[in-house]
């Protein structure tokens, strides 16, 4: 009797071990001044490829349209990844992209910093014509 309580107890704690927890994001919303303080730098952008690497990573490439605080070639690749976390993107999609620049010195984005689909995202134009640097 004992036993079958320990082998039981055994793979029931065996099976909990085993499983991966997914949580999903959870963003604080911020203000527009605090996303853009944050991004290193801010553009308007279409989707013109998107691939995925055996580690999750999706490098985007994309084709600035519109550049605030620094500028950027007309074309880059941005990293994400297919966490809960990671920012989602369509292929001919237009969006609104506060990039962050990781240590290896490529551009970045996540789901929590601020990224609109370009249709949404008028009242964040608005800000960033009044108040962003606008780049060439």
């Amino acid at each position: 009797m004992k036993y079958n309580l320990f082998l039981s107890s055994l793979v029931v704690l065996l099976v909990l071990a085993g499983t991966v927890a997914v949580f999903p994001c959870k963003c604080v919303p911020g203000s527009l001044s605090s996303y853009y303080r944050k991004a290193d730098a801010v553009a308007t952008a279409t989707v013109i490829a998107v691939s995925t690497d055996a580690e999750q990573k999706i490098t985007v490439k994309l084709s600035i349209t519109d550049r605030w605080k620094r500028g950027l070639p007309e074309q880059i690749e941005v990293i994400t990844d297919k966490s809960s976390c990671g920012y989602e993107v369509q292929l001919n999609e237009k969006y609104l992209l506060y990039l962050r620049v990781t240590s290896s010195g490529q551009f970045s984005t996540m789901k929590c910093q601020g990224n609109l689909d370009f249709d949404k995202s008028q009242k964040a134009r608005t800000w960033l014509r009044r108040y962003g640097k606008k780049k060439a």
